[in-house]
């Protein structure tokens, strides 16, 4: 099911079960692989936030299935968030893609919005979030300024808009690891 979470003129939307099984094995060994290497040191980080992010991003190396995904997500957005017209390059309408964030026991995510700092003037319009397991306690999306808490579950997609009024965070992982995947819609018109 498809629906605007939290009401009517929120720009937050769910999906549950958004990635297939077959989708969240090849994920799986994208993450056993980063965990089993190490390949969660990235001192460049994805963000300016370096303290916040070195040591839990890994950008997997099997691009047919981050290809695949980033399809059917800007699918998704086409069909039930805002129609893409004339768009021949899907890859445009990201400014990152598909990094895996990893969220240990004792860690959390402060709040911060999707823009980025302001000198990047980022025309980032959405925010995407799946989650690839659920086999954690506590590491839930929260979002700050509308008193509101999304509970993770495997496979579900949430999408949210990027301005300071959708800041958002992840509270403290009190058991286990979370898994995430992340990128970032840009407006289309921005193109």
């Amino acid at each position: 099911m498809t629906y605007k979470a939290f009401g009517e003129n929120l720009e937050i939307y769910v999906k549950s079960d958004f990635l297939s099984k077959t989708e969240l094995e090849l994920l799986d060994k994208e993450i056993e692989l980063a965990n089993t290497n190490n390949f969660w040191s990235n001192p460049e980080g994805n963000t300016t936030d370096v303290d916040t992010w070195d040591g839990r991003t890994y950008f997997p190396e099997n691009s047919e299935v981050l290809y695949h995904i980033t399809q059917k997500v800007i699918d998704f957005y086409d069909k039930n968030i805002r129609s893409i017209e004339n768009l021949n390059d899907v890859g445009q309408i990201f400014t990152a893609l598909g990094p895996i964030n990893r969220t240990k026991q004792g860690e959390s995510l402060p709040a911060h919005d999707d823009l980025g700092p302001p000198e990047i003037n980022a025309p980032v319009e959405y925010g995407v979030v799946i989650y690839l397991n659920d086999n954690f306690e506590g590491g839930e999306l929260y979002y700050s300024e509308k008193n509101l808490t999304i509970h993770p579950k495997r496979g579900m997609l949430v999408i949210h808009g990027a301005t300071k009024e959708y800041t958002h965070g992840v509270s403290e992982v009190t058991s286990g690891v979370r898994y995430g995947l992340t990128m970032f819609i840009n407006r289309p018109d921005a193109f």
